[in-house]
């Protein structure tokens, strides 16, 4: 995408603001007449407490909670409870401060948005078998309970995410949406298959010492042994690095996700249909390897580099057995990362695993054919494989437990799960707090929060980024890009104009309106004045991006002419240029002065002069 004409342009006419009722200045001068403001911002952090039985407490008051960030106290601005179905009537109990202020006691519009829940299929780490468990549970639970409360997105994960159903209160199209992805291939199938067919292959292999035949300086077999040894190895170290690349891309996936869901209002709910991703997703083909050959390349070392046709393969056998203990294909960061972003997006992970991983019968590929003796490949194998299930179930609760949810593993009782998630977004405390400082780096911010004595519950997201008002207009309008959700107090207005071709591309004008009644003024120097921004993002639909193009907007309109213009529309014109297809722009307007945002979007068909 190409905006071709980025200044500030008012058109006349019976229902624009016209030139003479208003000062128009060029976006390249906006250094000379735009002044940022900086606003105070107040940063909530919603936190569930539960007792022993699991149920919510009520009537906990701002005196129970303490809050602090990486390790420093915070002095609540605000304070507030919500409750249904009698856990937490809805109250405001507010904080005191030292100079006898007291916090606002309005609810925050967080409080009654309902569950806004995405429900993402990891077609990449799911087993087929427990894929189809969890089909069957969620979508009878679905079909039990309706919620008309909650709004639901449907996604896909695999080569990258793939939005299957935007977001609805329908759940008829959720599970409509549902029924058509269990009928969808996974590629942990591929994957999966290609890892047992190695462990196959791997057990079958024999092993066998340099003893060679009378008269002969050579033994065939022992070198065709170093050989597979050789080939093995390799094809270790080729599965591992696709292994990692994989898993790696899933954690990238999920980030980008909640990227895309912190422009959402308040706390959002991201139901994880997965087996779990490994930490270290080469080590059990590793230690697979290494259980077979590990004590056999140690006792025939000599041979190997002395005797052998393939006397470099020993200082390869001892690279691959060192790559355990490396930091080669860890991914801890990369779930540090994942977990600071969903926290700072207000994205609370539910994974659901159905578990049921058989060890015993992947490991008996390995051990039920090993030749002259050996017996250490199967136990070993199966060491690994337990060792990485024990990962992936690790990784899923870390992703709960750091972001304020909970996980479901290896157990049956999804109804249980899922009604206990509805209720943490229908009990829960909010805390509001000012960031020290103001702090808007964008830096990661541990939080702590306790509850009385310690004899409750409490889940909470554990961190925040204290972001800047750019920061949040832009995930508001790419949120408006990627799912279609829009806000719009700023009652603005998109309307396109007649499109024309330039070589493979094309050029869609777009007009962008804005009632002058919905901005605020400031009088000054015989003039009022406002200060815009205006934000312009389009996506496609292959789940693209363009980037962000910024376009400030001082306003001056002469007292002589304001009662003329208060019920007009000012405009601004963008040009875009696109390519031929399915496109979403998406605009977020801001209002300096009163802090107020919109972000919407208009749905077009590029090349066919198509508005949807």
């Amino acid at each position: 995408m190409v905006i071709k004409r980025s200044f500030v342009f008012l058109v006349g006419g019976p229902f624009l603001l016209s030139m003479a009722a208003i000062v128009a200045v060029r976006a390249q001068e906006k250094a000379d007449t735009f002044t940022d403001i900086v606003d105070v911002r107040v940063i909530s952090v919603e936190v569930v407490v539960t007792g022993k039985n699991g149920a919510p407490v009520a009537g906990l008051g701002v005196e129970d909670f303490q809050l602090f960030a990486d390790g420093k106290p915070l002095a609540l601005t605000n304070f507030y409870a919500v409750g249904k179905a009698g856990a937490v009537e809805p109250a405001v109990k507010p904080a005191v401060e030292p100079d006898g202020t007291s916090p606002s006691p309005a609810l925050p519009q967080d409080a009654t948005q309902g569950l806004t829940a995405v429900i993402l299929v990891d077609n990449s780490s799911i087993r087929p078998e427990n894929r189809k468990a969890l089909f069957e549970r969620l979508r009878r639970y679905l079909s039990e309970h309706q919620n008309t409360e909650a709004r639901f997105m449907v996604a896909t994960m695999g080569q990258g995410i793939k939005v299957e159903e935007p977001f609805t209160d329908d759940q008829v199209r959720v599970l409509a949406a549902l029924q058509r992805i269990e009928r969808q291939a996974t590629l942990h199938a591929a994957l999966d298959g290609e890892r047992r067919m190695f462990m196959s292959r791997l057990g079958h292999a024999s092993l066998r010492r340099y003893q060679p035949r009378q008269g002969q300086e050579s033994d065939p077999e022992f070198d065709d042994a170093v050989r597979v040894a050789l080939d093995h190895s390799v094809t270790v170290r080729t599965l591992a690095e696709r292994r990692y690349q994989t898993v790696n891309a899933s954690y990238q996936s999920l980030a980008h996700l909640c990227a895309a869901l912190a422009g959402l209002p308040g706390r959002k709910a991201l139901i994880y249909l997965s087996d779990g991703l490994p930490l270290r997703p080469a080590d059990s083909l590793v230690e697979a390897w290494t259980g077979k050959y590990q004590n056999w390349v140690i006792q025939n070392d000599d041979d190997i580099r002395l005797r052998s046709r393939f006397p470099r393969a020993s200082a390869d056998f001892q690279r691959l057995m060192i790559s355990l203990g490396s930091s080669e294909f860890d991914l801890q960061n990369r779930l540090n990362r994942l977990v600071s972003s969903a926290s700072a997006a207000k994205v609370a992970f539910y994974p659901i695993s159905a578990g049921g991983r058989n060890a015993a019968r992947s490991s008996a590929e390995v051990s039920g054919s090993s030749m002259h003796g050996d017996v250490g490949a199967g136990g070993m194998h199966r060491n690994a494989t337990t060792v990485e299930n024990f990962t992936r179930d690790a990784t899923l609760l870390r992703m709960a437990e750091d972001t304020g949810g909970t996980a479901l593993l290896r157990s049956t009782n999804l109804d249980g799960f899922m009604d206990r998630m509805q209720r943490d977004f229908t009990s829960y405390y909010s805390l509001g707090f000012t960031p020290p400082n103001q702090e808007q780096d964008g830096r990661f911010r541990e939080l702590t929060v306790t509850v009385g004595n310690g004899q409750f519950t409490v889940r909470h997201p554990k961190g925040y980024v204290a972001k800047s008002w750019r920061q949040e207009l832009g995930e508001r309008t790419a949120a408006a890009a990627v799912f279609g959700l829009e806000s719009n107090p700023l009652d603005v207005r998109l309307d396109p104009g007649e499109e024309s071709r330039e070589g493979d591309r094309f050029l869609v004008p777009i007009m962008i309106k804005i009632p002058v009644g919905k901005i605020q003024l400031v009088h000054r120097d015989q003039h009022f004045n406002a200060q815009l921004t205006v934000l312009v993002l389009v996506s496609d639909s292959d789940g693209g991006l363009s980037q962000t193009h910024r376009v400030d907007l001082p306003i001056k309109i002469p007292d002589t002419r304001i009662l003329e213009t208060m019920g007009q529309l000012a405009a601004y014109p963008i040009e875009l240029r696109m390519k031929k297809g399915r496109k979403r722009i998406a605009v977020g307007v801001r209002d300096h002065i009163s802090g107020t945002e919109s972000a919407l979007s208009l749905e077009i068909e590029v090349g066919r002069g198509v508005h949807l």
